[in-house]
């Protein structure tokens, strides 16, 4: 009887695996989607049709199919979820996956077709956007310190924040105005000015008077700019040893 009750149990465990959905996204609001389910020959042929779109809003309607197929975020950007969902589907359709800037550059799109953005506000973006690499490239050469490019190119992200409507004018002043704060204690602190501690309670009431840590990385550009598809490349962790 103890047998019979261990291979009952092992075996109800096992259908209740089966039944738990393989590929979802708890932020999509759609029905989750098993891999029994996911019609891998029209998932495949839409990823063919994909591939080769070069119209940037077609493409993303394709991305939005697919992802309703696979049961994750439908969003238009083929990110690090949807080509998760992808490979745990077993489909084998080869397909360049888009960089950032160019899941960058469709969000923008997308934006301006649902209205959220004009297309004035979206060409402003994406000068603020090329202006930072520039910054990025005089670092690298040697024509602008590294503290002088993160100041400038943290400048530029606040004003995309603003622009796209993530952060108000009165949000970005706030956290301009504190950063600078924070650079100022930080520089007395150098100096001898300030003891460690001193400037440690003395930022966390600059802190204090800023917005939500949430927003502050909006300025930062720390939230990532990929949108729920994710992005196809980022920093990899490191496992521990």
């Amino acid at each position: 009887e103890m047998k019979n009750l261990i291979f009952t149990t092992a075996l109800v465990t096992a259908l209740i695996g089966l039944a738990v959905p393989a590929v979802s996204d708890s932020h999509s609001g759609s029905e989750t989607t098993t891999l029994a389910s996911i019609d891998t020959v029209a998932v495949a042929t839409l990823l063919t049709n994909w591939e080769a779109e070069t119209d940037v809003l077609t493409k993303a309607a394709i991305a939005k199919e697919i992802q309703a197929a696979l049961g994750v975020t439908v969003d238009g950007l083929i990110g690090r979820r949807t080509i998760s969902a992808i490979k745990a589907a077993s489909i084998s359709t080869e397909f360049t996956k888009p960089t950032r800037a160019e899941n960058a550059t469709a969000k923008l799109a997308l934006a301006v077709s649902d209205g959220t953005l004009t297309q004035e506000q979206a060409d402003s973006i994406s000068v603020e956007r090329a202006s930072i690499k520039e910054i990025q490239e005089k670092a690298k050469v040697g024509s602008l310190t590294k503290n002088a490019a993160k100041a400038q190119i943290e400048a530029i992200r606040v004003n995309i924040a603003v622009t796209s409507g993530r952060l108000t004018q009165e949000q970005a002043d706030t956290i301009t105005q504190g950063k600078a704060s924070i650079t100022e204690i930080k520089d007395k602190v150098k100096a001898g000015d300030l003891t460690k501690n001193e400037a440690k309670a003395q930022i966390s009431a600059v802190r204090d008077t800023m917005p939500a840590k949430s927003d502050r990385n909006i300025a930062s550009g720390q939230n990532g700019n990929g949108g729920k598809g994710g992005g196809s490349k980022g920093k990899k962790k490191k496992k521990k040893k």
